[in-house]
């Protein structure tokens, strides 16, 4: 089983990293663990483009891994939509994403 678990966690990311535009990313109930969404986020970090990101559901994933999604942030100011319906979140793990809200200037040419 952890094959190929595997085996679509390389697929995904293979997929993230050749998708020069990617906007949306809906990954419900996929049965992700801490690891998968620790890859899933580290590719993320170098697209630009990526706006909804959907990871409700997946009740494997611990609160301090979803935490890490903030990373995507530093690089993309472009995210409109975080899907953590479902995730069995407590505010100390969601009260990181708010602290990044508003952190970096605005472009004025995003106006």
């Amino acid at each position: 089983m952890g094959q190929i678990v595997s085996f679509f966690l390389f697929i995904y990311i293979f997929r993230i990293d050749s998708a020069k535009k990617l906007q949306v990313l809906f990954l419900r109930s996929n049965s992700l663990t801490n690891n998968d969404l620790e890859h899933i986020t580290n590719s993320l970090k170098t697209n630009a483009t990526i706006k909804v990101i959907d990871i409700s559901s997946n009740q494997d994933l611990t609160g301090d891994a979803v935490i890490k999604l903030g990373d995507i942030l530093d690089t993309n100011r472009n995210i409109e939509y975080f899907g953590l319906a479902k995730l069995n979140l407590e505010n100390k793990h969601v009260t990181p994403f708010f602290n990044l809200l508003g952190k970096f200037a605005f472009p004025a040419d995003k106006v």
